[in-house]
């Protein structure tokens, strides 16, 4: 997805890092969850074809001082391999697993409570695991919003922007295709198209995409660092 939101620097990192501090919630349940998505059609790139998006998730169930039960959930953008990221979803399940979220359970503080989004940096490894420990503080901040039954959206001052599907295509094997499948996905109302390429395929990208130019408001084309 791509969303046209204009940057506030520092204010949003600002309200994110207060999610939390002024309520409190206990922390009864954390789950870690692996899902696996096939694709309606495999995604060829230049260093290998995905069948599935595998999405490591967590999920934290919480009550608040009313008795209320409010989840909390986590989404790691980790993929299969390491072909975009140093953290593959492999591991950082298994870091999330064996490291974070038992982290997270030592860090509730005053009898089970969860700590605010501010109260984590102690327990996660941004450096070196950034996706596996932006995966807990999603799930904390997720928490606390929904408890205090705020968004996301609203603690960004956004609610009133839109966000803009996009569609990754595969690598082509003929102009002819890609240029039938950049049409089908731009009709659907697609505002984005990414094309993944590789060495070799530049008369059929070329042929193809150069048509398309100015009539798509985004077009990508990924050669996953191959060029």
């Amino acid at each position: 997805m791509v969303g046209r939101i204009a940057p506030q620097p520092g204010g949003h990192s600002r309200a994110w890092a207060t999610v939390g501090e002024d309520g409190r919630l206990e922390l009864d349940r954390v789950e870690l969850v692996w899902v696996d998505l096939p694709f309606v059609t495999p995604v060829g790139t230049a260093v290998g074809t995905h069948r599935t998006r595998p999405l490591v998730l967590v999920h934290l169930v919480c009550r608040r001082s009313d008795g209320a039960v409010v989840e909390g959930w986590g989404e790691c953008a980790a993929l299969v391999d390491t072909t975009y990221d140093r953290e593959d979803a492999t591991g950082t399940f298994a870091t999330l697993r064996s490291e974070l979220l038992p982290a997270l359970v030592g860090a509730t503080r005053d009898g089970g409570s969860l700590p605010p989004v501010s109260g984590l940096g102690a327990i996660l490894d941004t450096a070196s695991r950034p996706l596996a420990s932006a995966t807990v503080e999603m799930a904390v901040g997720d928490a606390h919003l929904r408890a205090a039954g705020r968004s996301l959206v609203d603690l960004l001052g956004v609610s009133d922007r839109r966000v803009e599907p996009g569609a990754v295509l595969g690598l082509p094997r003929s102009a002819a295709e890609l240029s039938a499948a950049i049409a089908r996905l731009t009709a659907a109302g697609y505002a984005r198209v990414k094309v993944k390429v590789a060495p070799g395929c530049e008369a059929i990208i070329d042929e193809a995409v150069r048509p398309t130019v100015g009539l798509l408001p985004m077009l990508q084309i990924d050669a996953n660092g191959t060029y």
